[in-house]
Order: C-alpha cells, then structure tokens, then sequence
C-alpha cells in the first residue's frame, strides 16, 4: 500500500507545480457557469418546476455537475496508446506494481489535487456567486463527496478499459472521443436523466455512467436518503470493481499480443 500512496503524492506533486494551469483555466469555467444558469433559467421561465426540480435545485444540478465534469482528469487513452506503440509497455511489464493499480494512483493523486484547488473554489463561486444550494446537511455533504469518489472510481475504470484498445488498433483517437461523448450523454453530466423520455431514461439506468455524475449530484441536493442512499453507493462500488475486473482481464488478452525484440 505504502508505493501506492507514494505514487499518489509525487503526481499530487507534480500537479502543484502547473496550478498556474487552473488560473487559466478559471475564467473559461466561470463563462461556462453563467452560460449555464442563463440557459437554465431561459429554459424554465415562468414554470414552477420540471423533472421534480425546482429552477433553484436545476441550476444548482448543472453548477455542480460542471464542477465535477472540470474535477474529474483522465488522459489515460493517449498515455496507454504512446506507451504501447513505442515499446515502453515492456518497462510496464517489469514494474513490481500491475500498471492498472499503477496508473489508479498516479490519477488518483492527480484528481486529489483538483479536488482541493479546483473542486473547492469551484464549489465556494457556485454557492457565494451564483446562489447555488447548500447540502441539506453536513452528513449529506459528506455522503456526496463519497459518492463523487466511487464515481471517479467507475470513470477510471472504464476509460482505462477504452485505453487498452490500443492493443488492437494503431489510433485509439475515436475511441478516445466516442467514450466521452457517452459518458456526457447518459452520465446525466449535462442534461438529467429525469428529463429524458421513458424509454431512454429505462437505457440509461441499466448503464454505470449515471453513477459517475447524476447520482453524486443527486446526493449532493439530498434527493437520494436512506436506504436509496446506500443502495445506490453499493451499486456504485459493485460497478467500478466489475469494470476493474474487465479492465483486468482485456490487460491479460492484450499483454498476449505484445512482441518484444531485444538486441
């Protein structure tokens, strides 16, 4: 465990020496913020409500999606495809650490330090400058802040799975896009589920990517409690290890195909 967390530290590291980066970053996400409750308050007008939601609780759920979306880091697609295409994979193989578990810490630390210089002063500019509600409580505050970490957990995951494509084809770049286009359209990361027509709502709710951002979200605005709370948390976890598992076993198959020459 101990390499693991170490690995972990030197990326979170690593990371604070780019913070400039966020700077930079910062006036685009806040563009994206006020064209969003702009949006949303456009779209509701004078209606009460829609989805079950309020436009307060709306705004809020877009807000704080986005402050996910601008948390959450994974490159994992063109680092896998480099690594396999110039041979450096061989070094992979060699590491007394399975490079899955090795990759998990090093965008484990990565995403750690977002969470603490962008998540948080992403969250202080939704509540102090556009009105977003607070967590009901403190203990749903904290349940939230769980389930956005096992949903970062299912993200990982899957997006390494996409990445092991690049034991099969020369160019990982539509798989790379494709994958992201999937998780925006049926995480709930832009539009809620709940405003989806039945049949695609019914779709989505049989696919892990809702876990990944509208339940966080959902717990973070205290619609999901009680014994919907902890289902949906084991639901969460049973998603990011069998993706594991999955990610595990195609490394196996792809790991087959790998042909070293030495000289």
């Amino acid at each position: 465990m101990r390499k693991y967390v170490e690995l972990a530290r030197r990326s979170f590291l690593r990371q604070r020496m780019y913070r400039v980066n966020f700077w930079l970053e910062f006036p685009a996400t806040l563009l994206r913020m006020v064209l969003l409750v702009c949006l949303w308050r456009a779209l509701y007008g004078r209606l009460p409500q829609a989805g079950g939601l309020t436009l307060p609780q709306m705004t809020t759920y877009a807000l704080v999606a986005l402050a996910l979306r601008s948390t959450y880091e994974f490159e994992l697609e063109p680092l896998v495809e480099e690594r396999v295409h110039s041979g450096q994979i061989a070094v992979d193989l060699l590491r007394p650490v399975p490079f899955q578990l090795y990759l998990l810490a090093d965008v484990a630390g990565t995403n750690l330090s977002h969470l603490l210089f962008r998540l948080l002063p992403l969250g202080l500019v939704t509540v102090v400058g556009f009105g977003a509600l607070l967590p009901p409580s403190w203990a749903q505050a904290g349940w939230f802040l769980l389930a956005a970490v096992l949903g970062f957990f299912i993200l990982f995951n899957f997006f390494y799975l996409v990445s092991l494509a690049a034991f099969w084809v020369v160019n990982v770049f539509a798989f790379y896009l494709g994958s992201r286009l999937i998780i925006t359209f049926f995480s709930g990361a832009v539009v809620p589920l709940w405003f989806f027509p039945p049949w695609l709502e019914a779709v989505a709710r049989w696919l892990p990517f809702q876990f990944a951002y509208q339940f966080p979200v959902s717990v973070y605005l205290g619609r999901v409690t009680g014994p919907a709370l902890v289902q949906g948390l084991l639901l969460q976890a049973g998603w990011g290890l069998a993706l594991a598992l999955v990610g595990r076993a195609v490394w196996g198959l792809g790991c087959r195909k790998v042909v070293l020459h030495g000289g």
